[in-house]
């Protein structure tokens, strides 16, 4: 049997533009070629391209096996593997050494190559690659040798190989482009939870745009430093979950297994290491037990796999996990690389808005944390001394009271006269001003009796005439005297009548009197309708504790703050103390008359809020603890 190797012309160096145009224009013009485009177009795996070609190779050759050989990423080692399923062993044998020193020739040179292992076999590889440093695979097959074959098994084992090139450099296009955006998009996350007022509320966009980007079942935020301190941040599109739950637990156990850990920890039902021929990487896998918790939680939330992956900040210290949750079977290369990079940027940023959303003492808490041991009782002292001296520095000490806004001045309104009221056109808290109608007295029944007093003064007028005519002195006196009875009954009927709208005797606010439910009842002479006070000034009515009226005079400035405007200050000073106490909610308190200056007249009777009573200046420790040394005194000295 004679060996011999042919090569071709041509290395596998990256394919120029010449070489790119006419591997489409073979493409464009051989229906083989137009089959294979078509593959590449629909392959969505690596194993479905080589498949697909190796079934054209087949149907188009005298073909009798062929393999496909990769170099291994972790170790470099070269493994063949077949791609049909008859004569491969067969033969393999009858190659020998010539099949892998072939393929091993053919990796490195980057040259098509064919050797006759037989009168009527021959060996016909093909590099696939890139790059003059990534030749990593090689296309082989053994075909019946007959006269005027061999052009063509090379050119099909050379087009072959080629449309395995096109489909990996388009696949690798279409994950950077992927990938790219991904980045992207991870960075613009940064933007929103810039705007994050907690960590809580960072991680749950955190969630629901990773869950949205990779397309998972579910995505799951722990936070914590290690598994044993950990817990539930975030669930993507769960807006409230209770922690104490069994779901949350078994959601916290799963996510908590990659706190601290130094790679992704990974759960799927191939998560046993095996990998066929179309896998480029290997992900390690968990130990034993946090495997069986991955997939504890997978079978109780029905998920095929799921991953845990660690989470870092600035400084490499751990800070929790990010739980990724899919139907299918398995994460792919690019979704887990996606994974790692979406948490080393984002992971890190989560931290710096939980650092700068701390409040004043967490954040001296997380300055103290970071303090070495070593410092500790340098620290200690220095601390002391500064907080001494603090409790040193003199302050107005501000007394706290309820208050109450109260008018200056209030007038009554009362009914002129008795009789029903015909209608009220104003209620309480409406503003008036002065001679301004208030309500209306009822006057249809005045008016009748002032008609009938009317009727009988004419009477009366008449009888007194008709007396004087027939010389009748007595009667025509008697008639007199009738008639002026009856001319101030009339005087009485039209004063009313002139009196029938009751008038604002100011410039003020209604108070009280909501008489709408009042309308044709009647009311007596002097009942009062309607309370009106001035706008234009006002007190507040301040509390004074009994314990505090010791330290408040009758100059003190006041800020006094209403429920009503919670955004706005009023000042004023304290113009008199009453001098006895009073009982106010159950305690004993001194009122304090305070006038307000209210320019914008906004200020109602009525409005309650709190005051603060500025008086003298005060050490801030006695300011913080003056009342708890003055009760311990109250009770233990009589």
């Amino acid at each position: 049997m004679s060996e011999s190797i042919q090569t071709s012309p041509t290395p596998a160096t990256a394919p120029t533009v010449a070489q790119d145009r006419e591997f489409e224009i073979q493409i464009e013009t051989n229906p083989i070629g137009l089959e294979l485009r078509e593959l590449v177009a629909k392959s969505g795996q690596l194993t479905d391209i080589i498949r697909g070609v190796a079934e054209v190779v087949c149907r188009e050759t005298e073909c009798l096996a062929l393999w496909i050989s990769q170099r291994e990423p972790q170790s470099g080692e070269l493994r063949t593997h077949p791609l049909t399923d008859e004569n491969t062993s067969s033969v393999a044998e009858v190659a020998g050494e010539k099949l892998p020193h072939l393929i091993s020739t053919t990796i490195e040179t980057g040259i098509l190559g064919t050797v006759q292992i037989s009168e009527n076999h021959s060996i016909v590889a093909s590099s696939v690659g890139l790059t003059p440093e990534r030749c990593d695979m090689v296309f082989t097959g053994c075909f019946v040798h007959t006269s005027g074959t061999t052009r063509h098994q090379q050119w099909m084992m050379k087009i072959g190989s080629q449309t395995i090139e096109q489909w990996i450099r388009q696949s690798e296009l279409g994950r950077s482009q992927k990938q790219a955006k991904f980045v992207g998009d991870a960075l613009s996350l940064c933007g929103m939870l810039d705007r994050s007022t907690s960590k809580r509320e960072a991680a749950n966009y955190l969630v629901n745009h990773l869950r949205r980007l990779l397309g998972v079942s579910q995505v799951v935020c722990c936070d914590g430093k290690t598994p044993e301190r950990s817990r539930l941040l975030a669930i993507s599109e769960v807006e409230q979950f209770d922690p104490h739950s069994e779901s949350s637990r078994v959601i916290l156990s799963a996510g908590s297994t990659g706190i601290g850990a130094a790679e992704p920890i990974v759960f799927s039902p191939n998560s046993n290491g095996t990998t066929d021929a179309s896998n480029i990487a290997n992900v390690s896998n968990a130990n034993a037990v946090q495997t069986l918790v991955l997939e504890a939680y997978c079978k109780a939330n029905r998920f095929a796999s799921c991953v845990s992956v660690p989470m870092q900040d600035h400084e490499g210290n751990a800070t929790g996990s990010i739980l990724v949750a899919s139907n299918e079977d398995s994460f792919s290369e690019l979704q887990l690389t996606q994974l790692q990079q979406f948490a080393a940027i984002n992971g890190a940023h989560l931290d710096v808005v939980r650092r700068a959303n701390l409040k004043g003492s967490e954040l001296v808490a997380e300055r103290i944390k970071r303090i070495p041991s070593k410092n500790w009782f340098r620290f200690g002292w220095k601390a002391a001394a500064a907080l001494a001296l603090l409790m040193c520095i003199p302050i107005p000490y501000r007394v706290a009271c309820d208050c109450e806004i109260q008018p200056v001045t209030r007038r009554f309104v009362s009914a002129p006269y008795t009789g029903p009221l015909e209608r009220s056109v104003v209620r309480p808290g409406e503003v008036v001003s002065k001679d301004q109608v208030l309500a209306y007295m009822d006057g249809r029944q005045l008016q009748l009796e002032l008609t009938g007093v009317e009727a009988e003064h004419q009477a009366a007028r008449r009888r007194h005439s008709s007396a004087l005519a027939q010389g009748e002195v007595a009667q025509s006196q008697i008639a007199r005297s009738e008639m002026r009875k009856l001319e101030t009954r009339i005087k009485s009927l039209n004063d009313q009548l002139s009196r029938l709208e009751i008038r604002s005797p100011y410039d003020g606010i209604v108070i009280s009197g909501d008489l709408d439910k009042a309308q044709g009842a009647t009311m007596e002479i002097g009942q009062t309708l309607f309370e009106v006070a001035p706008l234009d000034d006002m007190l507040a009515e301040v509390a004074i504790p009994e314990s505090e009226i010791q330290y408040v005079s009758g100059t003190n400035s006041v800020a006094i703050k209403l429920n009503a405007f919670p955004y706005r200050t009023f000042y004023g000073e304290v113009n008199t103390i009453n001098p006895s106490a009073e009982m106010l909610n159950d305690e004993s308190v001194f009122v304090a008359d305070v006038k307000l200056v209210d320019d914008e007249s906004v200020i109602r009777p009525g409005m309650k809020g709190s005051a603060k009573i500025k008086t003298s200046w005060r050490p801030i420790g006695w300011n913080l603890f003056h009342n708890a040394w003055e009760s311990v005194r109250c009770w233990t000295i009589w």
